[in-house]
């Protein structure tokens, strides 16, 4: 696959969606789905520095963390336009 202008830092893969989120050090997050030919189906770009971690909050599958060396914690929707639904700083 090709997407991510840098390394690649993290990958998670959704629980029971065809979908997964790999983010690197072009700051970048990318959502890819398996059932259309493993393409890039969304770009999140919030943050400013590399994106180290991403994770799956448990109680609610279609909402999912970023943590970003920009220090930060990011809240994010599968569902949504692009934009965080909150951000967390002093990380």
């Amino acid at each position: 696959l090709e997407g991510h202008t840098d390394f690649i830092r993290c990958i998670i893969v959704h629980p029971t969606k065809p979908q997964f989120c790999t983010t690197g050090d072009d700051a970048t997050i990318k959502i890819w789905d398996w059932e259309s030919n493993f393409s890039c189906v969304r770009t999140l770009e919030e943050h400013v520095h590399f994106v180290m971690m991403l994770a799956f909050n448990p109680r609610d599958l279609t909402t999912f963390a970023s943590a970003s060396l920009d220090k930060t914690i990011k809240i994010w929707s599968l569902t949504s336009s692009g934009s965080a639904n909150y951000t967390l700083s002093g990380h």
